[in-house]
């Protein structure tokens, strides 16, 4: 059986780097990629954008790091060009859904509230304590 490619959005992986709000829930959701048939991929702008926000926190996570739990998704121009066609505000998102339904990713998970609102997408949007319930998980405490 094909694992389920699931697309985290940065909010997500930053909770999971940062320990944020929801960090035991990123936690579960990256165990769950660990050890079952879900794939979880990052776009390459979130790999990026994780390694400079911690290393302003002196963190000594490194881009191996990173590429050890997830999937790293490439963008590109086309990306870019299809992001410009999306109805909504904030064009990292539009990259994001772009890059998540170009690479045949099923559900993308995260806290943005305008995407969980109704925001344009063809894959499924979901709370990352929407998609814990979806695939039958608790977080770990």
């Amino acid at each position: 059986m094909e694992a389920v490619k699931v697309f985290l959005d940065t909010n997500v992986v930053m909770d999971y780097y940062t320990g944020r709000m929801g960090d035991s829930i990123a936690k579960t959701i990256v165990m769950a990629g660990q050890a079952s048939q879900i794939e979880l991929c990052i776009s390459i702008l979130t790999a990026v954008n994780v390694l400079y926000v911690s290393r302003k926190y002196n963190s000594p996570l490194k881009a191996k790091d990173i590429a050890e739990l997830f999937q790293i998704l490439p963008m590109d121009y086309q990306h870019y060009c299809e992001a410009q066609s999306i109805d909504i505000n904030d064009f990292e998102d539009a990259l994001q859904i772009c890059c998540a339904r170009q690479s045949g990713c099923k559900v993308m998970v995260t806290r943005d509230k305008e995407l969980l609102d109704g925001g344009s997408a063809s894959a499924l949007i979901l709370s990352p304590e929407e998609f814990l319930q979806r695939i039958g998980l608790r977080p770990q405490g």
